[in-house]
């Protein structure tokens, strides 16, 4: 559900796959999935994506303590997912 979802960005660098993005996020608590979007053309990985975590309070704790760390060089944006309103 949307209340234990983050969305992340600036995850710059070569090194970028979805364990180091787990590992990132193994300080907050469980990380239940991590979804990284990637270009439709090349395939390559956009430095976005999201994280869903095993509670809403873990997903507020990512946004504390993982916005603005640095990873590959680059400082991490983490903030709530938007539900998608229709």
């Amino acid at each position: 559900s949307n209340e234990c979802k983050v969305f992340v960005g600036g995850l710059g660098g070569s090194g970028l796959d979805e364990k180091s993005v787990r590992d990132l996020f193994k300080a907050a608590g469980q990380v239940e999935h991590v979804n990284l979007l990637s270009d439709n053309e090349t395939g390559q990985l956009k430095g976005v994506g999201f994280v869903t975590m095993g509670t809403a309070v873990e997903a507020a704790k990512a946004c504390e303590t993982i916005n603005g760390q640095p990873f590959n060089g680059r400082k991490v944006r983490v903030n709530m997912a938007e539900s998608k309103r229709q």
